[in-house]
């Protein structure tokens, strides 16, 4: 009779594979502290004899470092883009020349090289839109900035008096320019001014 192994214990079929699986475990760990965040999930399936695991990414995601860390990828951005800027300005007032305090006035940007149905004496599309309200002395100043693309605008300015005027609206159209970044500090400019009449 062999008693050679008789004092020795032989791990069973499922130990051994319970034993990969911590070593397997262990080294995905490490390989996701040693790497950024990925987004969404995947399942990496290691095959033990009969046994099937599935391993979810979560696992990565919770033991990512941040990216500023030494060991994380540092993500660069470059400087901003200079912002394109002009500005509207303009005064509301009555057919008698008086001033029309709060109302209120939307200055739109049409681009003409885009295809678009246009408003007014403007054809193209509408690229952007700003609006303010009329000072006591029925001035508005609206300034516009948009780090965007150059392009040719043809300007809209719409005006709507204050409820219990008697006044109906009124818009503008027509005024062109290069919407662009300024040259020496000097801004584009546009001045409109717009008469309510009676209703």
């Amino acid at each position: 009779m062999d008693l050679a192994g008789a004092g020795k214990h032989q791990p069973s079929r499922s130990l051994r594979a319970m034993l990969d699986f911590r070593l397997l475990l262990y080294k995905h760990v490490h390989w996701a502290e040693r790497n950024t965040c990925l987004a969404g999930l995947y399942a990496m399936t290691a095959k033990f004899g009969m046994w099937y695991v599935a391993l979810p990414l979560t696992l990565s995601v919770a033991t990512c470092r941040p990216a500023n860390s030494q060991s994380g990828l540092r993500v660069t951005t470059g400087p901003p883009r200079p912002a394109n800027k002009a500005i509207v300005s303009g005064i509301v007032q009555t057919t008698k020349g008086t001033p029309v305090p709060g109302s209120r006035v939307v200055a739109q940007l049409f681009s003409e090289e885009a295809p678009g149905p246009g408003e007014g004496r403007c054809r193209g599309m509408l690229a952007m839109q700003r609006e303010a309200a009329s000072s006591a002395t029925g001035e508005f100043l609206i300034p516009i900035e948009s780090p965007g693309p150059q392009f040719n605008v043809c300007l809209v300015v719409m005006v709507s008096p204050p409820p219990g005027t008697g006044l109906r609206d009124s818009s503008s159209s027509g005024q062109r320019f290069r919407f662009e970044l300024p040259r020496t500090n000097q801004v584009t400019t546009m001045h409109v001014d717009v008469v309510l009449g009676d209703r």
